[in-house]
């Protein structure tokens, strides 16, 4: 290098390399911890969702998040009422820790039926209550923890003479 040459940190090859636009590599491949999960299912004809090939003999069962219903509704009566639409592979009604009572909801898990089941049973009334049927979403992470500093102190308020 010359004196007084400068030196532009994005030239690459004679051409001008934006950083910030280049995707990046973080060094975790397909499969690795950390690494984006693939999709274990694929698009079929008409909307239907087909095992991803390479993965044989293994289904995805659809898990279903089923609210409002009744206090007394066990994870049987969910077990009849969704069978009727497709196997049911696991019916799970959610309890209060501390109480030990029904919290309101269930997580119905559906092997093959479950978009029939979200369609006739939303907004269906099941045991006096109209329930809400739809997919269930993933589990945010919640914060763990403190909470916070919450204020300080008044301060000083000066010296007295």
């Amino acid at each position: 290098m010359k004196p007084g040459q400068t030196v532009n940190a994005g030239m690459a090859s004679g051409n001008l390399v934006s950083w910030a636009t280049q995707p990046r590599y973080d060094g975790r491949g397909p499969g690795s911890p950390g690494a984006a999960p693939t999709p274990a299912t694929v698009a079929g004809p008409g909307g239907t969702s087909l095992p991803r090939p390479g993965r044989k003999g293994r289904f995805v069962s659809t898990k279903l998040y089923v609210g409002n219903i009744a206090f007394g509704t066990t994870g049987a009566d969910l077990e009849q009422l969704f069978g009727q639409f497709g196997t049911v592979t696991s019916a799970q009604v959610v309890n209060d820790r501390e109480t030990g009572r029904s919290r309101g909801f269930a997580f119905v898990e559906m092997s093959d039926g479950a978009a029939e089941a979200i369609q006739a049973l939303n907004m269906k009334d099941f045991q006096g209550r109209s329930l809400t049927v739809n997919e269930a979403k993933p589990r945010e992470d919640r914060p763990r923890g403190g909470g916070g500093y919450g204020g300080g102190g008044g301060g000083g308020g000066g010296r007295r003479y």
